[in-house]
């Protein structure tokens, strides 16, 4: 038990570190999007390089033989970047202190304390909810940036060299590991509550 007790502190006290973390980053985002949006249009070249050798269409990445210039604003881009983040690492923060809520009274030796399975259950919500979020975040930045250039440039032949593909199926794994966790913790605190009661 008190190894147990040991590493649910330890852990705690990374989860407070990444908690406060993602709030002082999305207080960050804040005045770097007040900023961005009171820039001149003219200081977003210095900034952002437009010639990239690559762009990226949500999981999926092209490479280009040559680079391919922008051609519209970068405000709408890096606004809307800064501004998603605001809410994903809000979120992540309550993620953090929702873990915190359960690692608690594991430190505390009350590993099925009657309050877990419950903030378990929050727990793998608030992460379905954080990756539902952030796909479809980045699904208005894949568009806002695709915005910036030429379609039919974009396409044509002899453009595109080669792609590359990316899934990160663990971000939809992880909250349903966590809900069925809810459930295991709910049984362990119905048998603790009955050990309790024979005792």
């Amino acid at each position: 038990m008190e190894k147990l007790k040991k590493t649910a502190r330890v852990i705690d006290t990374i989860v407070k570190i990444v908690r406060g973390v993602s709030i002082g980053a999305a207080i960050a985002c804040v005045v770097l999007f007040v900023i961005a949006l009171l820039l001149p249009a003219s200081e977003y070249g210095k900034l952002v390089s437009t010639a990239d050798m690559t762009i990226g269409l949500g999981p999926v990445r092209l490479q280009l033989t040559r680079p391919l210039e922008a051609g519209g604003s970068l405000r709408p881009l890096i606004c809307a970047m800064l501004g998603i983040c605001v809410p994903v690492l809000a979120l992540m923060a309550w993620c953090m202190h929702l873990l915190h809520r359960v690692l608690l009274p594991m430190s505390e030796g009350r590993p099925f304390d009657g309050t877990v399975s419950k903030t378990l259950m929050k727990l793998g919500w608030a992460t379905l909810i954080t990756t539902v979020a952030a796909e479809v975040m980045e699904t208005v930045l894949v568009t806002l940036e695709l915005g910036l250039y030429d379609l039919n440039e974009l396409f044509a032949p002899g453009l595109v060299s080669g792609y590359t593909v990316g899934f990160n199926t663990g971000d939809l794994i992880a909250p349903v590991l966590i809900l069925l966790l809810s459930y295991v913790f709910r049984y362990g605190e119905e048998l603790q509550r009955q050990s309790d009661e024979t005792l």
